[in-house]
């Protein structure tokens, strides 16, 4: 891994990243994490 590494998953930056198939476990914890994430952002 490299610095920035996180930034596709983070900002969904669809056009940085290789297509994923949506029943991953890798894609659902990204999905899981960037709302925890966001929710945390607008609500403290």
């Amino acid at each position: 891994t490299a610095h920035e590494d996180d930034i596709p998953y983070i900002f969904h930056a669809d056009d940085l990243m290789l297509p994923m198939d949506p029943h991953d476990p890798a894609v659902i914890t990204r999905k899981r994490m960037t709302k925890m994430w966001t929710n945390f952002a607008k609500y403290g």
